[in-house]
């Protein structure tokens, strides 16, 4: 199998044409809160190191359609997960 090397950039550029711009301590954020819902694990999204493995297209719209059609629910079920906790934090906001 050949390995292929993409930056961040490179990557960025594949699934956008507009670059994300969050507020200063957002992405670290969102990193803490798929951490402690843990939605973004195996479990809930599939061992993407291996689905990768079987992916037999080229396109990142090629493995959103051939990644959602294995697993239709793993959007739903993160989002769940995710939007639970993020409610419970805005309402818990400050609150003293």
């Amino acid at each position: 199998m050949t390995k292929i090397f993409l930056t961040n950039t490179e990557i960025q550029g594949m699934i956008s044409d507009e670059r994300m711009h969050f507020p200063k301590y957002v992405p670290s954020i969102l990193n803490l809160l798929n951490q402690w819902t843990q939605a973004t694990r195996p479990k809930n999204v599939g061992q993407l190191s291996e689905l990768i493995k079987q992916f037999p297209g080229k396109t990142p719209e090629e493995w959103k359609e051939w990644y959602s059609q294995r697993y239709p629910k793993c959007y739903s079920r993160s989002d769940t997960k995710n939007n639970g906790l993020t409610t419970f934090l805005k309402s818990s906001h400050f609150q003293n």
